[in-house]
């Protein structure tokens, strides 16, 4: 007996009756069959397109993880080592993971590293490079912020200073510092009306948070206020 091929006609409507007969078992409304029937060949693709999205995004996250977990190896390997080392390692983990916090944290204590060194403008283009990456809602940006405020004022830079702790008072927990060194920059360029201002801010912020009447730098800042009225 001949072997019959599957795609001859027989075979075909075979097959189509079989379908139809599968459709009809689950009861469903004539008009949505024929809708199915209609535009099978459409739907099979579309359900493929999504599947393929699916997996595709499946497998975009799972390396994602992979790197992140990577990288947050590499970093930790780098802040163990010493001296030159260290240096080398941390800048191999910017340059490989770019793109993740263990990354980013890498360059910033590259940056802590060179102002130790005294490289004070090597320093605050690092810091500040980072800060141009990360958004307000990451979690670095305050402490990236008080970094580059402090080292602005080593650098005697009282302009981008007064900038820097600006955009860091609107971050909760950290605005009664920002005021304090607001206060200390405006008392170094002789506004003693603004200085006076920022410090009361971080008075009142202090007392809100719990800060004890005899709190040494509670006790300082008033005894500032006092001179700066006086003067």
């Amino acid at each position: 007996m001949a072997h019959k091929s599957p795609f001859d006609r027989q075979s075909i409507e075979n097959k189509a009756a079989h379908e139809e007969g599968l459709l009809d078992q689950f009861h469903l409304p004539a008009a949505f069959v024929a809708f199915l029937r209609k535009y099978q060949r459409r739907l099979w693709i579309i359900t493929g397109c999504i599947a393929a999205i699916v997996i595709i995004a499946v497998m975009f996250e799972s390396f994602r993880t992979y790197q992140h977990n990577k990288a947050v190896t590499a970093l930790t390997t780098a802040l163990q080592a010493k001296g030159a080392k260290k240096q080398e390692l941390l800048a191999k983990v910017a340059k490989q993971y770019g793109s993740t916090p263990a990354a980013l944290w890498s360059r910033v204590e590259l940056a802590h590293i060179a102002a130790r060194n005294g490289h004070i403008d090597k320093a605050l283009q690092g810091l500040a490079a980072v800060n141009r990456e990360v958004s307000a809602e990451n979690p670095i940006k305050p402490l990236l912020l008080a970094n580059l405020g402090a080292l602005y004022m080593k650098n005697n830079n009282l302009d981008s200073a007064l900038a820097s702790y600006l955009e860091l008072s609107s971050f909760k927990g950290f605005d009664a510092d920002a005021y304090r060194a607001m206060g200390r920059i405006y008392e170094l360029r002789k506004e003693n009306a603004k200085a006076v201002a920022m410090y009361k801010k971080y008075l009142s912020l202090s007392a809100a948070n719990g800060g004890l009447a005899a709190d040494p730098d509670l006790t300082i800042v008033r005894a500032k206020i006092k001179r700066l009225q006086n003067e």
